[in-house]
């Protein structure tokens, strides 16, 4: 069954949220200028010159208030950038790098009621399916996702490269796979299977080529799964950034509009087996901007993740992140994935 989530609509709380409601919430003591607006000492976490005391204005403008602090030092720990929308002041004084949850927050602190979807599956649209946003909200939307390690937000030119070589004398039909329900077809269709050479990382683990985007032939990792209870149960090469990639995207039809999110490698050879090929992995159960971006490059994106903890934080992430980019649902899986028949499996992705 569609499960809903509630993303808060951050075009209509900029609107309607009033700077000086946030100075009477912060205790700011701003003077007010003509003009609708503010002026005074900078009240931001990041401004770090006592010195200057009127650096810091506050307009309003016609999409709502905005806010600048033209201290240099303050500018630097901002990375360069002067001001924003009162949106990102909250995120500033909260800390809070997830405008999810800043627009959360705000709907609670002010008694608001500003959402897209609510639990019924309306007014966002059929099934918890979301519409397109506007550019405006498309631009937010990069910062909806939840905080990522520094090493892994800096995804300008960054690159996994290719490794030019396969690995050799791989068992597609090792015991560990029949028992999570893989075939070897399936297993030698992706290239999975036990290594027993001398690679110190991967020996005696199930593993997992990787490839980039482009699908050129040659992976740009192998992950390794532990088989014995050894930890870490998962490892990749050192300088690897699995927050750039995502499983098995290269092998996803170029002409297909829907593409469905899952957590785990056995998830997506399951799925495949089950006929669904237009089916990715996160490599974990949190994604980063990049990956974000590679999936609002389809028109629809169904989350279809594990139903736990983790799984469910994962929803609450994605979903508002993505909702702003593509339409895009959310199915809790009625089991785990190794659980799951092949015909449940059609009936899920195809509902």
């Amino acid at each position: 069954m569609p499960t809903a989530l509630r993303i808060p609509d951050l075009a209509g709380i900029k609107r309607t949220i009033s700077f000086p409601r946030l100075m009477a919430r912060y205790d700011l003591h701003l003077k007010p200028q003509p003009g609708n607006s503010y002026r005074g000492k900078c009240p931001l976490p990041t401004h770090s010159n006592e010195k200057d005391g009127n650096s810091f204005t506050a307009t309003l403008k016609d999409n709502g208030w905005v806010w600048d602090c033209f201290s240099n030092s303050c500018i630097a720990n901002r990375g360069g950038r002067k001001g924003g929308n009162i949106l990102e002041f909250v995120m500033l004084m909260e800390r809070e790098t997830s405008l999810y949850k800043i627009g959360c927050a705000l709907n609670e602190w002010f008694g608001l009621n500003a959402w897209l979807l609510n639990g019924s599956g309306s007014p966002g649209g059929r099934g918890g399916e979301t519409p397109r946003k506007t550019n405006d909200e498309s631009q937010l939307a990069k910062q909806l996702a939840p905080a990522i390690p520094a090493e892994e937000s800096q995804t300008g030119c960054e690159e996994n490269k290719p490794l030019g070589f396969q690995l050799q004398h791989i068992d597609h039909s090792h015991p560990y796979l029949t028992d999570r329900g893989i075939t070897p077809e399936t297993a030698e269709h992706f290239g999975v299977g036990f290594f027993p050479g001398k690679s110190r990382l991967l020996n005696g683990r199930i593993i997992f080529p990787i490839h980039n985007t482009r699908g050129d032939g040659n992976p740009v990792a192998y992950a390794g799964r532990s088989i014995d209870g050894v930890e870490p149960k998962y490892v990749f090469p050192p300088g690897f950034k699995k927050s750039l990639e995502l499983y098995n995207l290269h092998r996803v039809p170029t002409d297909s509009n829907r593409i469905v999110v899952v957590e785990g490698f056995f998830t997506v050879l399951r799925f495949h087996q089950a006929g669904c090929p237009a089916v990715v992995s996160l490599m974990g159960s949190a994604a980063s901007e990049a990956q974000i971006r590679l999936l609002a490059a389809f028109p629809r994106v169904t989350l279809c993740l594990d139903p736990d903890a983790a799984g469910r934080a994962a929803a609450a992430s994605l979903l508002p992140a993505l909702a702003f980019l593509t339409h895009v649902r959310v199915l809790e899986l009625p089991g785990q994935p190794d659980e799951l028949s092949p015909e449940t499996i059609t009936q899920l992705v195809g509902a």
